[in-house]
C-alpha cells in the first residue's frame, strides 16, 4: 500500500534481501511504474563482491583512497570523517534519486538507483588516478602536492602541540607567506622536489616556535591559505560556521532531550530554504502513523508488531 503513492524507496539491505521479503524494484514496480528505488550497498547489486560484508575502511581500502592517506612508509590514517558511507554512498544516493525524480517529471517512468559505496569512493578519486589512467606511475603517499609532498601544502605543528595547515599551491599565496616569514628563496623553491627537505626542516622548526594562538595573531591579515586544525568544539563555536546556519536548534517534542543542536543545511535554496520541522525520530516513531495513513486497521499494525514485520 505504502509504495503504490511512494515517489521512492530507499533500502540497504545486501543484495538478495528486498527480493527474498517481497519488496525488490521488479515487485514494487509493478504496483508503481512511476517509483523510484534505491538500493544503497557495499559493493553494488552485481560483480563478484556482492556479497561481501563491509565497512567504511573497506570501502575506502578498495578503492585506493585509505593507502594514499598516509606519509610516505607509514602506517594509513583512518580518516576523520566516513568517506566511503556518507560521500560514495549517502550523497551519491541523493544525486541518484533526484536525477531520477527528474526523469519520471519527464516521461513518467520511474527507475532502479544502484548506489554501491565503492562505486562512489572510486569516484572521489578522480585527482589521484589520473596519472595511471593516463598511463603514468601510479600516486604514492605523499606523492604530489595535494597528498603532503610540498612544504607548501602541508601541516605544522605548533608550540602548544597544536596544528596549523598551509594550503599554498598556487605562487601567490605561497609568496605571501614567504614574504611574511622573511624566506624570499623558498618561492622559487616551492615545487623543487629537491628543496624540499630544507623548507620542511626550517618550517618545522618556525611553526613549533609559536603557539596556534599566536600563529593565528600573526598570520591573520596574511592571505597565504593557512588554517588552524581545529578540534571538534571550536568547529562549533567557529564564527563563520556559526553565520551560516550549520548549527541549528530545535526542542524534542516528547520533552526528553529538551533543546537539542543540530549540524543545519548545507544547502542554501533561495526560494525554499531549508525548515525546522520534524525533529530527529526515534526508531520506528512513525510506523502507526505511516501505515494508518494508507488505511491499515489498529488490529492490523498490532499483527504486524507482534510478528516483527514492524
Amino acid at each position: 500500500r505504502l509504495a503504490e503513492t511512494a515517489d521512492v524507496i530507499v533500502e540497504q539491505y545486501r543484495p538478495g534481501v528486498a527480493a527474498r521479503l517481497g519488496v525488490d524494484y521488479e515487485t514494487i514496480r509493478k504496483i508503481n511504474p512511476k517509483i523510484v528505488y534505491c538500493s544503497i550497498s557495499g559493493f553494488g547489486q552485481d560483480g563478484p563482491y556482492r556479497l561481501l560484508s563491509g565497512h567504511d575502511i573497506n570501502y575506502i581500502s578498495y578503492a585506493g583512497i585509505l593507502g594514499l592517506t598516509a606519509r610516505k612508509g607509514e602506517v594509513p590514517a583512518i580518516p576523520g570523517v566516513q568517506i566511503g558511507d556518507i560521500g560514495g554512498g549517502a550523497l551519491y544516493a541523493a544525486v541518484g534519486i533526484m536525477l531520477a525524480l527528474m526523469g519520471v517529471q519527464r516521461n513518467g517512468v520511474g527507475q532502479y538507483v544502484d548506489t554501491a559505496m565503492l562505486d562512489g569512493a572510486v569516484s572521489l578519486m578522480t585527482f589521484n588516478a589520473a596519472s595511471i589512467l593516463a598511463g603514468y606511475e601510479a600516486m604514492q603517499p605523499a606523492g604530489n602536492i595535494l597528498l603532503g609532498q610540498l612544504a607548501c601544502y602541508n601541516v605544522y605543528e605548533t608550540k602548544d602541540g597544536r596544528y596549523i595547515s598551509i594550503g599554498g599551491v598556487e605562487a601567490h599565496p605561497w609568496g605571501n607567506f614567504c614574504d611574511k616569514i622573511g624566506k624570499e628563496e623558498f618561492k622559487a623553491w616551492q615545487r623543487d622536489v629537491s628543496k624540499q627537505p630544507e623548507m620542511f626542516a626550517y618550517l618545522k622548526e618556525l611553526f613549533l616556535s609559536k603557539t596556534l594562538a599566536e600563529w593565528k595573531e600573526e598570520l591573520k591579515d596574511v592571505d597565504c591559505c593557512w588554517s588552524p586544525v581545529s578540534t571538534v568544539e571550536e568547529v562549533f563555536d567557529d564564527p563563520q560556521v556559526k553565520h551560516r546556519n550549520m548549527v541549528i536548534e530545535m526542542e524534542d517534542p516528547q520533552g526528553k532531550y529538551g533543546t537539542v543542536k543540530l549540524i543545519g543545511s548545507p544547502i542554501k535554496l533561495s526560494e525554499t530554504p531549508a525548515r525546522k520541522e520534524l525533529f530527529p525520530p526515534r526508531k520506528g516513531e512513525h510506523t502507526d502513523e505511516v501505515l494508518q495513513s494508507v488505511g491499515y486497521s489498529e488490529e492490523e499494525i498490532r499483527t504486524f508488531h507482534e510478528n516483527n514485520i514492524v
